[in-house]
């Protein structure tokens, strides 16, 4: 597997999204991290994602507000 350029993170709490992304860093994962919120800013970004490149890796919070983790898959 090559390296992991692009990351999308979907959580709704902030606090997680930080500590992801000190953990894709210091992995070397993730040049390129998106972060959303719930899910359907998550998937706003993907169908933007359609036009250019799609994330390699995506963190997926399941228990979310509104469109949840289960509804977004």
């Amino acid at each position: 597997m090559g390296y992991i350029e692009k990351v999308l993170i979907i959580d709704d709490d902030e606090t997680s999204i930080f500590l992801t992304k000190r953990i894709l860093s210091s992995m070397g994962i993730g040049s390129d991290v998106q972060t959303a919120l719930n899910g359907l800013d998550g998937l706003k970004l993907l169908s933007d994602a359609k036009k250019k490149q799609l994330p390699q890796l995506i963190l997926l919070d399941v228990r979310m507000q509104g469109i949840d983790g289960f509804t977004f898959l």
